[in-house]
């Protein structure tokens, strides 16, 4: 088997697939690049896009990028790994679901946090769109907390969803955004940060825990 490489930002979405290739197993290079290394000629030249993850068999001129779709690859080529758990084929569309909530949904609302320039141009009206974006993330992790009131995990057990989850709630704590009316994410958080694939993956990209 070609080995696999995952390019990405340290604490970035791209801890998702990290995680999930400890998840399988295998053997793997973990390639952690700047912001600026991702605009250069060589790397677009891989992904068009200058964005992380980025997957690669390099060997085979195979490069995959976004999330879901490597998310999708992974699971189909080792499902021993059970990245959307082990459980009924209900269970692991909830994990679907709630990937696609924490990608599309909670992912996509940071964008006015961390860069509020690429949202609107005028600079004095920025700070009033990054004030209304965090009421924004903070309003849907509600749905998250709600939904944690009667399990440990979103969809009941541990999976890749939580992974995501996990990553959007630890830039919520970077950006010191006030979570305390949900107890049930801070659950999580330990939940997610137990898992021995987690720890490994904060290992590697020199990440503290945040519980």
């Amino acid at each position: 088997m070609q080995k696999l490489k995952l390019y990405g930002f340290k604490g970035a979405c791209s801890f998702v697939p990290h995680t999930a290739l400890n998840l399988t197993g295998v053997d793997y290079d973990l390639q952690l690049i700047s912001h600026a290394d991702a605009k250069k000629p060589d790397y677009l030249a891989k992904n068009p896009q200058g964005t992380v993850p980025l997957l690669a068999i390099e060997t085979d001129d195979f490069y995959l990028a976004q999330n879901v779709a490597i998310l999708h690859y992974l699971d189909e080529k080792f499902p021993q790994a059970h990245i959307f758990g082990k459980g009924s084929d209900k269970q692991k569309a909830k994990a679907h679901q709630w990937l696609g909530y924490a990608n599309a949904d909670v992912h996509k609302a940071f964008l006015p946090l961390f860069d509020a320039g690429a949202v609107i141009d005028d600079k004095d009206l920025q700070p009033k769109v990054a004030e209304k974006a965090q009421q924004r993330v903070i309003e849907i992790f509600k749905i998250a907390n709600d939904n944690l009131a009667d399990k440990d995990y979103m969809s009941g057990e541990f999976t890749i969803a939580d992974v995501y989850l996990y990553v959007t709630l630890r830039w919520a704590h970077l950006l010191k955004l006030d979570l305390s009316g949900y107890p049930n994410l801070a659950k999580l958080i330990n939940n997610v940060e137990s898992q021995p694939e987690v720890q490994k993956s904060l290992k590697e990209e020199g990440l503290d825990v945040i519980s």
